[in-house]
């Protein structure tokens, strides 16, 4: 009786060994039933036993949805489980396209009047100035899934010129000349980034760049015959929002 008793006690703790595997799940929704060794950043490490022939196997995290572990007693212990989102750590990216400025301009075509430029003129010289060309590149590596670290460089680039009459002040000359200017801006900044899933399809990220940095500016112009050259810096910060 004893011995009956001992065997069924066996049975039933080999059935609860069988019945308490690990499990992991792949992105195609295959489950596979197995005891899980080790998990990297990379694989995930497990052993098969089927039918007593046991065996070793990994399978790639970016194949991975999620993977469940069994608790390893029968204490009262909750399942272990963790979705598994797998993700690159560095990031590049590029991009360019048009600008615009949007700062006031009125004290400027106000000061072009007054040195012998017609109104139109003057606005037209500065309207001139507010569109440009832009370029970025950010490089990001991802601590987590989630959030990542890195820098960032962004250029703004304008030019415009316009014929006109300047008045030296004298009460006597005017002199027919061209008035252009060539704007640079550079940016230079360390970088904080964050992107999130918006469905649970995983086809959209929301993005956001919140950059730090140091802004350069450089004015070329040319008045008539004489060229002048403004420059400056300044503590600056730059925001990206958009949708990957």
């Amino acid at each position: 009786m004893k011995i009956s008793f001992s065997l069924l006690l066996l049975f039933f703790f080999i059935s609860y060994i069988g019945a308490s595997q690990d499990k992991i799940i792949t992105a195609q929704n295959d489950t596979i039933n197995c005891k899980i060794k080790k998990i990297t950043k990379k694989s995930i490490y497990f052993d098969l036993n089927t039918k007593n022939v046991k065996s070793s196997g990994e399978v790639p995290v970016s194949e991975v949805s999620h993977y469940i572990i069994e608790p390893k007693s029968s204490e009262n212990q909750e399942v272990i489980q963790k979705e598994f989102v797998p993700y690159q750590h560095l990031r590049l990216a590029l991009g360019g396209g048009f600008g615009y400025l949007f700062a006031s301009s009125k004290e400027a075509e106000q000061e072009l009047v007054d040195q012998g430029f017609s109104k139109k003129q003057s606005q037209s010289f500065f309207n001139g100035l507010r569109l440009g060309y832009l370029g970025n590149a950010d490089l990001t590596y991802f601590i987590s899934p989630n959030y990542g670290i890195g820098a960032k460089y962004k250029f703004f680039e304008t030019s415009n010129s316009q014929e006109g009459f300047l008045d030296p002040q004298d009460g006597v000359n005017l002199i027919y000349g061209n008035l252009g200017e060539k704007i640079y801006v550079n940016f230079f900044g360390a970088t904080f980034h964050s992107q999130q899933w918006i469905a649970k399809q995983q086809k959209l990220k929301l993005n956001s760049t919140y950059a730090l940095g140091l802004a350069t500016y450089r004015n070329e112009m040319d008045v008539v015959t004489n060229c002048l050259l403004l420059t400056g810096k300044s503590f600056g910060m730059d925001i990206n929002l958009g949708i990957e």
